[in-house]
């Protein structure tokens, strides 16, 4: 799951993008269109008030000193309107207490035309000249609330929507997203399958017509090219076994007969042995080297696990007491290249044993995992990390080449090859299963050298 979403950072970062753009461009339209709205109730308030006022101011009779709203409908005369005389006396109007009232009074002796606002009444007064004097004043307002209230509800109801504008818009980016990225990672996870197992297969879409057409076009050339970089590696892994093969068996031959030799110093014996060693390990990964690039994709895959076990305990021959449980699995592994697997990792685990190795083959999955333990001091800390690197060695008179080679060729047959445990010391090969109605049989345990 991991490697997954990794590898989706591309998605993800375009579904960042998406989202941020969306969010960007909804408050911006919403911000306008409130800052329009907004303009608009303001103008409509001010117009409003403006045509109350002059309706008031219509409806004023002055006559002499006297001053009649005559001309006033109910209507008008409803709405909060209040008329003041020459000298601030009202005359018209409701009696306002507070803020409100001591605003309209104060409006009611105003000389010019005079806005002001009193909470969300928003009023205005304009003097009524006659003769050259102010004979009335007529003050209207108009209540905010309403206006405001409806402003906030299109705001609130504006604010939802874009909400779900957004998530609507990250969904679909997400949608649309997944459905483009998901072909290319599987592709891609498939060709990384193939460039490591099976080096043969191809997606082979055709022509390029789209981008997926087109990336399959392209990675069917990488694979072609991996497998001509494969075919050119066995290659010279087979020519470079074959010139080591002849001087590596004269190498033994001259060790094991200088042994066999009365007259060879006992001080030399123990050089001899470790030559011979040395040379009989590099002569099996030869071997092994030169039956993988044989056989290469040939040959049986149907082996019985415990029978190569059993094949590769025979030619160890150890001296520690081992033990191997487990059913009769069988791998889609050729016979011999599942002796030069597991080979190098016993040979080690009966180098390291004090007393004693366990193996043991457990079915998981499609996969076969064969644990092999040794009781010995475990793997030295400093060379975990590049336990399976060519050259590094967990013992003495070792190579270094063993492990490396099983490795490899366990991640060829589409398994692997890992340190389940460091203190003991726990090798886990993992190898490609084959069902079959073969009933598991157990595998008791045996002595040195011994297999049940």
């Amino acid at each position: 799951m991991i490697g997954t979403w990794r590898r989706r950072r591309i998605g993800v970062r375009l579904m960042i993008a998406s989202f941020l753009l969306s969010a960007l461009v909804v408050t911006g339209a919403l911000a306008a269109s409130i800052a329009v709205l907004h303009t608009e109730v303001q103008a409509t308030i001010r117009g409003r008030l403006h045509d109350r006022a002059a309706a008031l101011v219509a409806a004023t009779v002055v006559s002499g000193r006297s001053v009649d709203l005559a001309g006033a409908d109910d209507l008008l005369l409803d709405s909060p309107n209040w008329v003041f005389d020459g000298s601030g006396h009202q005359l018209e109007g409701s009696h306002l207490t507070g803020r409100a009232g001591a605003a309209v009074r104060r409006l009611g002796a105003a000389m010019r035309r005079t806005e002001a606002q009193v909470g969300s009444l928003h009023l205005l007064a304009v003097p009524v000249h006659r003769g050259g004097r102010v004979a009335a004043v007529a003050v209207t307002g108009v209540d905010e609330a309403p206006y405001l209230a409806t402003l906030s509800a299109i705001t609130r109801d504006g604010v939802l929507l874009g909400v779900l504008a957004v998530l609507g818009a990250t969904g679909l980016a997400a949608l649309v997203l997944s459905r483009a990225l998901g072909p290319m990672i599987a592709m891609t996870d498939r060709a990384a399958e193939w460039s490591r197992h099976r080096s043969s297969a191809r997606f082979a879409l055709g022509p390029p017509r789209d981008e997926l057409t087109g990336l399959a076009a392209v990675l069917d050339e990488l694979l072609d090219r991996v497998e001509e970089a494969l075919a050119a590696e066995r290659r010279l892994t087979a020519e470079i076994a074959h010139e080591l093969r002849s001087p590596l068996t004269l190498l033994i031959g001259e060790t094991e007969l200088a042994l066999m030799k009365s007259s060879t110093p006992p001080s030399e014996v123990a050089r001899y042995e470790r030559i011979h060693t040395a040379a009989t390990s590099m002569a099996r990964a030869i071997t092994a080297l030169l039956d993988d690039a044989a056989a290469g994709s040939e040959g049986l895959r149907d082996t019985i696990v415990l029978e190569a076990i059993s094949s590769v305990v025979d030619s160890l021959q150890p001296v520690v007491a081992f033990r191997v449980s487990g059913p009769r699995e069988r791998v889609a592994v050729r016979f011999v290249q599942l002796e030069r697997m597991i080979a190098p990792v016993l040979q080690n685990a009966f180098a390291a044993a004090a007393e004693r190795v366990d193996v043991e083959v457990l079915p998981s999955g499609e996969q076969v995992a064969v644990r092999i333990a040794d009781d010995g001091p475990g793997i030295d800390p400093a060379v975990i990390d590049s336990l399976f690197d060519p050259g590094v060695t967990t013992r003495a008179g070792g190579t270094g080449l063993g492990l490396a080679l099983a490795r490899r060729l366990v991640l060829e047959a589409g398994g692997d090859l890992r340190l389940a445990s460091s203190a003991p010391a726990v090798f886990e090969l993992l190898l490609p299963r084959l069902i079959t109605r073969d009933q598991d049989q157990p595998v008791g345990a045996g002595p040195a050298g011994a297999l049940r």
